[in-house]
């Protein structure tokens, strides 16, 4: 089902060379690395090991892949779902979420189409990179036909995983979602169907609790019609105990350690707001900035109130190129960094915390077909290390 490979295939990159961005007063790039280099990458998770290892997750081409990597440039090991006769009628296969677990194994999380039917997919894999046990499952409920994962994050001691289900026949067209919680073995020990009246577009444990932020649609006072960000707090067993809606897109606000209250960046037709909400979702704080065109993936918080967004900036009427935002503890002051070549990075999907606080590490594929030079800019995997103040 898996290769495993271990070797050493990077390509450290100086100040001037391709992918490198423009820094400014307060985004500073400390070192970027290539890897997979001549290959078609799309990293959608991240995640660090006891000793610092990163691993990555994603899809390489069209299969599912994931890699673990030392940071000063070394492959542990390098895992992609291969087309043998369990997946031969595969057409899609992607990881969305790695979780480090107690052991030092790394929990995979994604979805694979199997003659054209959406299963989830699990892999646990060794710190050596032996596969352990996959899984293809749909939901036990038979009630459900269609099964993907979209979200996997850590919890407890362990993950949880959480992905759309759709049911059968004339159900079809009603989707809900399916939580499934992974013990610190990797063991499927809880699952539950939940409905939200929206879009998942991110969650946060909290305690022994789950927060989902929901994309959904309202009105203003004016009748027309908004986006708007809700807040749905599920307890262990799948219940929801609490929901609170704002108006606006919005985005949680990730901290690097345990945080005891919840940040959410949301974008109101008036301007920015961020909410700074207790255990009942009342506000403890709020802060507002300028109208701005938010288009990030991920959002984190710093210790001086300021935050940091990676995703995508626009560059000209339609076109688009991973960037870094920083925004001050006002929201008001704003610097931004596009990562170059432009158009070469769509998007950068896949950022954690590292090392000191204002430190991240940023996952992205460079595909640079197209763009001026691109015959001198391989296509792969960077791995960038980011310090903002």
């Amino acid at each position: 089902m898996f290769s495993r490979q271990a070797f050493v295939i990077a390509f450290f990159l100086p100040s001037a060379h391709m992918g490198r961005a423009q820094e400014t007063a307060h985004i500073r790039i400390a070192k970027e690395t290539l890897f997979e280099i001549g290959e078609s990458v799309t990293p959608r998770a991240i995640a660090q090991a006891h000793n610092g290892d990163l691993i990555v997750a994603g899809s390489l081409g069209g299969p599912a892949w994931a890699t673990r990597i030392r940071p000063e440039g070394m492959i542990i090991w390098r895992n992609v779902l291969r087309s043998d006769a369990a997946v031969q009628s595969a057409t899609r296969s992607s990881y969305v979420g790695a979780v480090q677990l107690p052991d030092d194994s790394t929990l995979l999380c994604g979805s694979i189409s199997i003659n054209h039917e959406g299963f989830s997919l699990v892999t646990h894999v060794s710190k050596t990179g032996d596969a352990l046990d996959q899984q293809q499952f749909k939901p036990s409920d038979k009630a459900f036909d269609f099964s993907d994962i979209r979200h996997c994050i850590p919890y407890r001691r362990g993950a949880v995983a959480i992905g759309i289900v759709r049911g059968v026949g004339p159900e079809r067209s009603k989707a809900s979602y399916r939580i499934v919680i992974f013990d610190s073995q990797a063991h499927r020990i809880a699952e539950h169907v939940v409905s939200i009246p929206g879009i998942l577009r991110d969650e946060v444990p909290d305690g022994q609790d789950l927060v989902f932020l929901v994309e959904g649609a309202g009105h203003d006072s004016n009748g027309n019609q908004i986006v708007t960000t809700g807040l749905v707090r599920f307890d262990y067993s799948g219940a929801a105990v609490m929901d609170r809606t704002l108006a606006g897109g919005g985005y949680f606000v990730h901290a690097k350690d345990s945080q005891s209250n919840i940040s959410v960046l949301v974008e109101p037709t008036s301007g920015l707001e961020l909410h700074t909400v207790g255990a009942k979702f009342e506000d403890l704080a709020v802060v507002s900035g300028p109208l701005d065109e938010l288009i990030p993936s991920w959002v984190g918080g710093l210790p001086d109130g300021s935050i940091v967004s990676f995703g995508q900036s626009r560059v000209g009427i339609n076109s688009y190129t991973g960037s870094i935002t920083w925004r001050g503890p006002t929201l008001s002051a704003k610097q931004v960094v596009m990562f170059e070549p432009l158009f070469a990075n769509f998007s950068v999907d896949a950022v954690i915390f590292a090392g000191r606080p204002g430190e991240f590490i940023a996952a992205r594929g460079v595909h640079p077909r197209g763009t001026p030079g691109s015959e001198k800019n391989p296509t792969g995997l960077m791995l960038s290390v980011l310090q903002v103040h």
